[in-house]
């Protein structure tokens, strides 16, 4: 099967969940047989060389760039920050669209006759009224409705009537959790949703046996908030009992951390390259984090990774198969020292959990085998 990805989101370097959620499905498609292009619509006001390397690298001659005028992109980047300055990120689902979206897709559908084509975003579902791939699947990655209410996020919300509008644009729809799996289904009802969620490989590791502490994010400002309330509620007690405790931080929101009086033995390691290298430094990855939405990919991609995780309660909501993963759930600043005292260099904790993480891989990529299944055959 051919299939053609559509997004404004650059994929690489990957140091954002919706990035990893687009990679990883071109991995997962390319990895059962399908034939994969990504059809990129470029909006941003800066070039970017780098960007375009690395994607390049990736996707080959199965990368198409639609590349657009300086006022197009102007247009489209004013829109976008006035719905975020004056209305609180509030879209109707048309009104970042534009026409040469669909022209370009059909361009490329006469070339390499798709026989399917995700659109990432409800913004771009207009696509699916005008184009002739005729297989319309719609990644959703979050719900969008009324997002902008709940005290976190306002850069992209919208309401229900236009979010339905958008889902019923397409055959199916994706959602990257059960959460948001039942609220799609809610809206529409004649539609098929599925929950994908975003596939990772179980990679096996040993005890390392250290006392490093892990953390891996981007930019968004809740990372920063959950790692604010690690620091003042948690990260003393675990300096008072283990003094040898060290917490390296990886990934995007080092940029931001820079300018923050961060405690001693707290490592800003940068812009990750090599996961697999940044996470084979220790065992337990923290993720603090207690609030947004969307796929908690950090929580999963810990475990994926076989690491001894724990986070709050707040990323339990929307996991798949909640009550079977080897995470440690709490918002407790008491139970996180604990936990974390009494695991770290404890190779018999550590192995134990350990095991854990294999069954649940196990059991979430069969699921999500069933779920790409039923979409694609």
């Amino acid at each position: 099967m051919k299939i053609l990805i559509v997004s404004e989101i650059w994929t690489h370097p990957i140091d954002m969940g919706n990035k990893r959620l687009i990679v990883d499905q071109a991995d997962y498609l390319t990895k059962h047989g399908h034939e994969v292009h990504f059809l990129f619509v470029d909006l941003s006001l800066k070039q970017l060389p780098e960007k375009y390397i690395l994607m390049k690298s990736y996707w080959g001659n199965r990368l198409h760039i639609l590349k657009l005028g300086l006022f197009r992109k102007f247009i489209y980047n004013l829109k976008n920050q006035i719905s975020i300055r004056f209305n609180r990120g509030y879209l109707t689902a048309d009104r970042l669209y534009f026409d040469k979206i669909h022209i370009e897709i059909n361009r490329l559908n006469l070339e390499y006759i798709f026989d399917a084509c995700i659109i990432n975003y409800f913004y771009f579902s207009k696509a699916f009224e005008k184009i002739t791939i005729k297989r319309k699947i719609l990644q959703t990655h979050d719900i969008f409705t009324n997002r902008n209410l709940n005290g976190t996020l306002t850069t992209m919300s919208t309401d229900e009537i236009e979010e339905r509008k958008a889902l019923n644009r397409a055959d199916y729809i994706l959602s990257v959790q059960d959460y948001d799996a039942s609220f799609f289904k809610r809206l529409s009802p004649t539609k098929k949703v599925l929950s994908t969620f975003c596939n990772f490989n179980y990679k096996q590791s040993d005890v390392n046996g250290n006392t490093n502490l892990l953390f891996l994010s981007g930019t968004a400002d809740f990372n920063i908030r959950g790692l604010v309330w690690f620091f003042e509620n948690v990260w003393e007690e675990l300096k008072e009992n283990n003094p040898a405790i060290r917490l390296l931080i990886g990934g995007g929101i080092c940029k931001e951390l820079d300018n923050y009086n961060l405690p001693e033995d707290v490592e800003l390691c940068g812009y990750i390259e090599n996961v697999d290298e940044f996470l084979s430094q220790g065992d337990i990855f923290i993720n603090p984090t207690y609030q947004g939405s969307g796929i908690k990919i950090k929580t999963l991609e810990s475990v994926a990774y076989d690491k001894i995780s724990i986070t709050r309660t707040h990323n339990k909501i929307g996991l798949p198969f909640a009550n079977d993963i080897p995470i440690y759930f709490s918002d407790s600043p008491k139970e996180w020292a604990d936990f974390i005292l009494n695991t770290v260099g404890n190779n018999d904790v550590i192995n134990s959990i350990k095991h854990k993480n294999k069954i649940y891989m196990n059991l979430l990529n069969n699921y999500i085998d069933q779920q790409y299944s039923e979409l694609l055959n």
